[in-house]
């Protein structure tokens, strides 16, 4: 696989990802990707962006719901843990 920007090898490995909406910022240290070893470019494959979605719709929904700024960083890591544990197995 080559990357799209340079034509560098892709390898499987892992990248941070992040989002930020409504003045919330989620972020991803280590999720699965492929990475270019030229340039550095991360590509998700779909069921990383999958779990990505799923866990950012669940922080949203529940920002919105009225949870506090003081536990917003407890429940972003616990969704961040739920979203990749299966992705560890």
């Amino acid at each position: 696989m080559k990357c799209m920007y340079c034509q560098g090898t892709m390898v499987l490995s892992r990248a941070p990802f992040s989002l930020d909406r409504n003045g919330y910022h989620i972020s991803w240290d280590s999720v699965p990707a492929y990475v270019c070893t030229q340039c550095g470019e991360p590509y998700f494959e779909k069921e990383q962006v999958a779990h990505i979605q799923a866990a950012a719709a669940r922080c949203w929904r529940h920002f919105r719901s009225g949870i506090g700024i003081c536990c917003r960083r407890i429940i972003i890591r616990w969704f961040v843990w739920l979203s990749f544990e299966s992705l560890a197995k």
